[in-house]
């Protein structure tokens, strides 16, 4: 799924699920690294994110 989605869906997903602090985002970040850091957290299981505690 998330290989379909573009940037804006995927920093939308990322701020709705608190993923990162968007704040510390660079700019120019490509679309794939934000893939890559939505990847990471739905592997790690995002029930062991400090969002869902």
């Amino acid at each position: 799924m998330i290989d379909n989605m573009n940037k804006d869906e995927l920093e939308m997903a990322i701020l709705e699920n608190d993923i990162v602090d968007v704040m510390d985002l660079p700019d120019d970040i490509s679309t794939e690294e934000l893939r890559s850091i939505v990847r990471e957290w739905i592997l790690n299981g995002d029930e062991t994110h400090e969002s869902c505690k």
